[in-house]
């Protein structure tokens, strides 16, 4: 498991009306945690310390987004992501921003393998030892005809 973290220094301006500017001093610490291949499908565990009333929003940089102190995210391509976290104020203005490049290596070619378990009676089918980079369950047809959970016709 890689860890990896950049701190950023965060002054925070508390500003009365009429009262000249108070500062407060806290820190943005991000943090994440990956297998060290960094092969795809990557699942990442993002961390984030941040002052009290504050909260952090996540941009994957694959589309997908999260919110709170610590997400986990599955990136299932290869490819560099910018990973953006975005610390908020309680009255949900951005007060800092920390980016860094996250790379996803590739788990070689996508591929389908079947594995076939027979015992009498039965015939199982399963995906043991594919390789997809996409989220949802791969699909297995015979003779032309999609097989799903249960007997085949």
């Amino acid at each position: 498991m890689t860890r990896r973290s950049f701190l950023l220094p965060l002054l925070l301006g508390l500003l009365a009306a009429s009262a000249p500017a108070a500062h407060a001093q806290g820190t943005f610490r991000v943090g994440y945690s990956a297998d060290s291949t960094r092969q795809a499908p990557l699942t990442v565990t993002f961390t984030a310390t941040f002052p009290a009333a504050h909260t952090v929003r996540w941009a994957f940089g694959d589309g997908a987004a999260a919110q709170g102190p610590q997400v986990t995210h599955t990136y299932y391509r290869p490819g560099t992501f910018t990973l953006t976290a975005t610390l908020l104020n309680a009255q949900g203005r951005e007060v800092s921003r920390a980016e860094t490049p996250i790379e996803v290596r590739s788990g070689g070619p996508e591929r389908a393998e079947l594995t076939v378990l027979h015992a009498p009676g039965s015939v199982r089918i399963g995906p043991a030892g594919s390789v997809l980079y996409r989220p949802e369950p791969p699909r297995v047809f015979l003779d032309g005809r999609e097989v799903g959970p249960g007997p085949a016709p």
